[in-house]
């Protein structure tokens, strides 16, 4: 928008002989462009395990028009919930979600205080599937929506570390212990059985 109060500056032009015209007042009003926001890590990564908040990474959000206009942010999940930091909340205002265990929220908010919130949230999966965090951002807030951030979350499930293959000095899993005790114990009773029968038989030829 423009500057209510405008700038100015008087000026004369004179020639080589002294004679000098009258004094003129020119006006200037600046009009502010803004600059687009800037993520210093635009496509970060995120590794996490299941039902487990995670940090989200540092995103590295400036504006180069300082801290001024409202921004106003977007923040999409696919298959997990976002939470911003609980100490920004107050100084945001939100259009959808409240900033806690969202998949998707709007709100409006100073570019530090967006970058505040962000920096102290997390993100905690709900599948196993692979997700992406997208942040949006207008500048100013009457603006449109574009992406500004992605960050792509890889995740693994809590139970992953069970699956692996064991080690080479780690002990035998509980069933194989005792599906080889099954088979002495059937092997026992079985001799038990043929000497028992076999004495019985010297014992009672007929």
């Amino acid at each position: 928008a423009l500057n209510k109060e405008p700038d100015q500056f008087q000026f004369y032009v004179s020639d080589s002989g002294g004679l000098r015209s009258a004094s003129a007042t020119q006006q200037l009003w600046v009009r502010n462009v803004p600059a687009q926001p800037v993520a210093h890590n635009s496509d970060g990564t995120l590794n996490c395990k299941l039902l487990v908040a995670s940090p989200l990474p540092e995103l590295g959000l400036i504006d180069p028009d300082g801290d001024v206009d409202l921004w106003k942010v977007k923040v999409t999940a696919d298959h997990g919930f976002v939470s911003l930091n609980e100490t920004a909340l107050d100084k945001l205002t939100f259009t959808f979600g409240d900033g806690s265990t969202d998949s998707l929220m709007l709100f409006t908010g100073r570019p530090s205080t967006v970058s505040a919130a962000l920096r102290g949230g997390y993100y905690r999966p709900t599948t196993t599937q692979n997700d992406s965090i997208r942040l949006f951002i207008a500048d100013p807030s009457n603006a449109e929506l574009n992406l500004l951030a992605v960050v792509h979350v890889v995740v693994e499930d809590r139970d992953s570390a069970s699956n692996s293959p064991p080690h080479k000095n780690s002990a035998p899993p509980i069933s194989a212990v005792m599906g080889t005790w099954m088979i002495v114990l059937v092997l026992i009773c079985f001799c038990g059985m043929q000497i028992y029968f076999t004495l019985h038989r010297f014992r009672h030829p007929f």
